[in-house]
């Protein structure tokens, strides 16, 4: 069956965010129609040791291990190169998401086929591993209408876009 959302994760010093990035990942309400797409920037550290598990119980998680560091967004052009659904996500190990944030914005792009790209609002802490119920927010971004200014000056994709894929047969990688 095709899944629903890829969801493309670059691995490099990750060893310290993968427990709550797998948390969160792994308890989203429709993680089961997903595929998790995980691509390790030859990191020095031990992030096997802890993905490995996971692979184990989970067949829609796909690892793959470089033996260089292209860069994050060479890994992101290989992850959606990789990918099989037809909207993908950037799941950074470093950002926490609520459990519903696959299913909301996957059924927002799926009910507004003319709209290529979601995202919601997020909350900036300083404290690693901080989650949505549980954290020391110093910021939060609620973005403004969009519009192609808002967009330049608040990014407001941020670090939580969810888009379809058919953008990059358009436009490129």
């Amino acid at each position: 069956m095709k899944p629903k959302v890829s969801l493309i994760t670059s691995l490099f010093k990750a060893e310290d965010f993968l427990p709550g990035f797998f948390e969160d990942v792994i308890n989203q309400t429709i993680f089961s129609e997903c595929e998790l797409i995980l691509i390790n920037a030859n990191s020095p550290q031990n992030e096997e040791q802890i993905i490995t598990p996971y692979l184990e119980k989970h067949n829609n998680i796909i690892y793959k291990r470089l033996d260089h560091d292209p860069g994050v967004y060479a890994v992101w052009n290989l992850g959606i190169r990789m990918s099989s659904a037809d909207f993908l996500t950037n799941t950074n190990v470093d950002d926490r998401r609520h459990k519903t944030f696959l299913e909301k914005l996957s059924d927002s792009l799926q009910a507004n086929p003319d709209v290529d790209l979601a995202y919601g609002n997020a909350l900036l802490t300083c404290q690693p591993n901080e989650t949505l119920e549980n954290n020391t927010a110093i910021s939060t971004y609620e973005f403004p209408e969009y519009s192609f200014l808002n967009l330049i000056k608040y990014n407001m994709p941020h670090c939580c876009p969810m888009w379809r894929k058919s953008l990059h047969d358009r436009y490129g990688y």
